[in-house]
């Protein structure tokens, strides 16, 4: 057998594994899509499933458990990425026991992508619970007034971090208008992960 090769046998126990942990990390996966329906029924998540799910494994395998930590700066539309609508920087930080989210609102700081757009809003959303147990995870959330393409605003959301032990993650949600309406095409939102962390 050639140096570096893998026998029969161990690649059958690599197999078993990872298919072992995919019976898991795929159901919470789907936990995950299902606890944040009210915020990603507007978007084109693709393979949404199948990407979480492989994240899970991976933190599964470097910490030994189903937590967040692969899941940085994952955003939920592949084909709609959050930098075609709201480009820059977008940091979340902790301070105390809160997740903070300060963005300086400017002309120009949305893309307006149709002539039918007539504003904007931002959430601040936090995931928190083990999502590979039943009934564990917990959704958090701010929200901002509205914007136009035209606005100068300092908008400041805040969600209290979780109590209890266990992973979390914030996300930034933006979110379009057409007259007093949600706008109707994905491509007019944008949502992606800005922070992971374990409560220990």
């Amino acid at each position: 057998r050639k140096r570096g090769t893998l026998t029969p046998a161990t690649v059958n126990v690599a197999l078993k594994k990872n298919n072992e942990l995919a019976a898991i990390s795929s159901p919470a996966a789907k936990r995950i899509l299902g606890k944040l329906e009210p915020y990603t029924r507007s978007l084109e998540t693709g393979r949404f499933i199948a990407r979480v799910s492989g994240r899970l494994i991976k933190a599964w395998n470097k910490n030994k458990r189903f937590d967040y930590s692969f899941m940085d700066e994952y955003d939920f539309q592949p084909y709609h990425p959050i930098y075609e609508l709201f480009p820059g920087s977008h940091p979340a930080n902790i301070d105390k026991n809160e997740i903070m989210l300060d963005l300086k609102i400017r002309p120009g700081s949305f893309l307006k992508l149709s002539k039918l757009i007539t504003a904007y809003y931002i959430e601040l959303v936090l995931l928190s619970g083990d999502p590979s147990k039943l009934n564990k995870l917990r959704v958090q959330s701010d929200t901002s007034p509205l914007y136009t393409s035209k606005s100068t605003h300092h908008c400041k959301l805040r969600v209290s971090l979780p109590t209890q032990k266990g992973p979390w993650m914030a996300m930034i949600k933006v979110n379009s208008h057409e007259g007093n309406e949600l706008a109707f095409h994905p491509r007019h939102y944008a949502m992606k992960v800005l922070k992971t962390g374990f409560v220990a």
